[in-house]
């Protein structure tokens, strides 16, 4: 059973460096000299190591823009193309049925008709929508330290 090189002492590290050696002259006396010929670099997003599958669960926390994570076996999750026959909810192909509504145990009810001007800015049919819809993210932060019993009208500074 191979180990992994971080167990490896320095006997097994010299005896794996060898074989690869060997491994790699015994191709080159194979290889005719066009074969030899340097090949053009490959762009930078193909020359960087990948990360293991072990390595994932952490890499959003050191996200690195030169690696090509789409390309990635492990994170390829495919489109949602299967649909759930209780809530209609799409789903990767891999994803559990009970997942979205715990198979029709749990229903939401439609979410109501937001309130004017809300509608309109969400819409696009009001004047400052781009500018509401680009900033979403930050109003509702905001709103999210406005007390529910807050009155309109009253405001109180500490």
């Amino acid at each position: 059973m191979a180990r992994s090189r971080a167990t490896e002492n320095d006997g097994e590290r010299q005896s794996r460096l060898a074989a690869d050696r060997e491994s790699t002259a015994r191709s080159r006396r194979v290889q005719s000299h066009a074969q030899r010929e340097p090949q053009p670099a490959l762009p930078a997003l193909q020359v960087v190591r990948r990360p293991t599958s072990a390595v994932w669960e952490y890499e959003a926390f050191n996200y690195n823009p030169t690696v090509a994570y789409d390309s990635h076996a492990d994170l390829i999750l495919g489109c949602m193309s299967k649909q759930c026959n209780h809530c209609k909810a799409l789903k990767w192909v891999g994803e559990l049925d009970s997942m979205c509504c715990s198979m029709g145990k749990v229903r939401l009810d439609d979410l109501p008709v937001p309130p004017e001007p809300l509608r309109s800015l969400l819409a696009g049919a009001h004047g400052a929508s781009k500018h509401f819809l680009q900033n979403i993210r930050r109003y509702n932060s905001a709103f999210l330290k406005i007390p529910c019993n807050a009155r309109v009208g009253q405001l109180v500074i500490i």
